[in-house]
């Protein structure tokens, strides 16, 4: 199931629907240090990298196409910049765009067979486990939120 058809059902609290989405998160940030390890170890494979890209494309969304709450709507947002912490400004937006990781692993690391991107996907785990540690964060306001509609 995608991410998509997951967080509209998130409207009433559901544990079920929730651990979906925990396992989609910790699949991507797994392939993600498997990446980093098979950079730092020099046996990157092109498949293993457009895998791993397809499965971040496929799990993006833009959060304002779903009609949700606000805290829900938060925790979509969240969520969607977890989906793209792959795709970041490298350095200052007007000196040279957005760096993409996959790309970089692709067309560097991969032909040269060097490990120029090993710190670039610490980077994206660093920004994974802070998007992870928020969505947490903000899908539990929006169930405190709803537990206080109740005894208004």
């Amino acid at each position: 199931m995608k991410i998509t058809d997951i967080i509209p059902l998130l409207i009433t609290p559901n544990n079920a629907m929730k651990e979906q989405v925990e396992e989609l998160l910790r699949k991507a940030y797994m392939r993600m240090h498997d990446l980093r390890k098979m950079c730092l170890d020099k046996n990157l494979t092109i498949e293993y990298i457009k895998e791993t890209e397809e499965f971040f494309i496929e799990n993006q969304f833009n959060p304002a196409d779903l009609d949700l709450p606000k805290y829900l709507e938060k925790y979509a947002k969240i969520l969607s910049d977890f989906w793209e912490s792959y795709n970041y400004y490298k350095y200052s937006r007007i000196s040279r765009g957005k760096f993409n990781l996959f790309t970089s692993l692709k067309e560097e690391d991969f032909k040269l067979k060097k490990s120029y991107s090993d710190t670039e996907c610490a980077k994206v785990l660093r920004k994974m486990e802070d998007y992870w540690v928020a969505s947490n964060q903000v899908y539990t306001q929006y169930q405190i939120s709803l537990i206080r509609k109740i005894y208004k």
